[in-house]
């Protein structure tokens, strides 16, 4: 399940969080890089340099999300309460 929940982290912030139970700490990665990203989209000058910044915090952000699910213990929880925490994830991570 740990490598499933890693994988859906590289895919979607917060997914794999939410697959190991730690629905707050997902929430907080979804929301949390996308709000980065516009403030940083705001108050940074583009340039080719700006553009490779954000690229690679994107890239460390991802990177940084898996590795906080491999470490993360394990949360046993009903699975009813799993489609509808991944369903909110995933909607907040497209809005």
């Amino acid at each position: 399940m740990r490598v499933l929940a890693v994988l859906l982290s590289l895919c979607f912030l917060g997914a794999g969080h939410a697959l190991i139970c730690a629905f707050r700490r997902g929430l907080a990665w979804a929301i949390g890089l996308p709000l980065l990203g516009l403030v940083l989209l705001f108050v940074v000058p583009m340039s080719l340099v700006a553009f490779a910044a954000a690229l690679l915090i994107l890239v460390g952000a991802y990177v940084g999300a898996a590795v906080d699910v491999a470490r993360r213990p394990i949360i046993r929880s009903s699975w009813k309460t799993l489609p509808l925490a991944l369903g909110g994830l995933l909607l907040a991570s497209f809005v």
